[in-house]
């Protein structure tokens, strides 16, 4: 329905098109908690966030987007390049700036074909050609990339991408304005607006109420080790701290649109990865390679974040 964001009943991620839904209460799960969910019994299923009581026999496999409807839209589409004599056949064509779509539409049938999504990928230098601005981190599961220009990184980018894996990126902050990013610059913006989130202890998993000095302090102690935060409950140890899900109310682009736009100038692998987002009444276009950016104006879309993970 236009205007309406349909997500799991259980892990709350959207739901694009496939996923399963009771028939008798209507519960509806994404693929991925269909794996889980089926191997819960009754009493463990309690437990979970919202609960449905019903067996597997119950659930179907349900799309929004029925698949006819998708390969009449094929049809039409190649009736309309045979008469225009462009030749629809999938080949891989040479682009500076962004890999044909093709090259989309095959990574999705490599993954879906070989089951990618259940592989725990072993990753080795030979993968990458040997590049060494390409490491690997737990045990080799975790390609880092410390440069994401050349092609030879793009390439094994896409290969990682592909088995659904992901990856780690290195060094972008040298290529971001460092004055943006700051702690203070977030600080004073927190202190402006008069918000107040709370801090959650990473050791307790506890909430801690805050208020502006409390938050003030939290700041200035990413860059001075002796005014961080202490639990005087134990032993006066430093505390481990997190800020929870802020912004809280609104997204990244409409809270920091000046840090947005530093980021999407300057995202590694932007074809897959920029959104598109406005600026000083300018329009940037996302990746080419980017799904969100593919979906029907009416769909309410997933929110790309960036998303903001401060802690220490």
């Amino acid at each position: 329905m236009a205007g309406w964001r349909e997500v799991c009943d259980e892990c709350l991620t959207t739901l694009f098109n496939y996923h399963y839904m009771c028939k008798q209460c209507g519960y509806m799960i994404c693929i991925e908690c269909s794996k889980q969910f089926s191997q819960l019994t009754i009493e463990k299923r309690k437990k979970l966030k919202r609960f449905c009581s019903h067996d597997d026999n119950s659930f179907c496999l349900s799309e929004f987007i029925p698949w006819d409807a998708v390969l009449k839209l094929r049809s039409d589409v190649i009736d309309y390049l045979s008469r225009l004599k462009i030749d629809y056949s999938i080949k891989l064509y040479h682009s500076s700036k962004a890999e044909n779509l093709s090259t989309f539409i095959k990574s999705l049938k490599m993954k879906r074909s070989h089951e990618a999504r259940d592989i725990q990928k072993i990753w080795s230098s030979i993968d990458c050609n040997c590049d060494p601005n390409i490491e690997f981190y737990c045990n080799d599961r975790l390609p880092v990339f410390n440069e994401w220009n050349s092609e030879n990184a793009k390439q094994f980018f896409r290969k990682v991408w592909s088995t659904s894996c992901p990856v780690l990126v290195k060094q972008v902050h040298h290529k971001l304005s460092k004055t943006l990013w700051l702690p203070n610059a977030f600080k004073e913006h927190m202190i402006d607006h008069h918000e107040t989130p709370a801090l959650w202890d990473c050791e307790t998993l506890a909430p801690i109420l805050t208020n502006e000095d409390i938050l003030a302090r939290f700041w200035d102690g990413f860059e001075r080790l002796n005014i961080r935060l202490k639990d005087n409950d134990h032993d006066g140890r430093r505390r481990i701290l997190k800020l929870k899900d802020w912004p809280t109310k609104k997204d990244f682009a409409s809270v920091f649109p000046t840090l947005l736009h530093d980021l999407m100038v300057n995202i590694p692998f932007s074809d897959y990865t920029k959104r598109s987002y406005k600026y000083d009444n300018v329009t940037y276009l996302g990746g080419s390679m980017n799904i969100v950016e593919r979906l029907p104006s009416c769909l309410v879309k997933p929110d790309l974040g960036p998303k903001l993970y401060i802690a220490y």
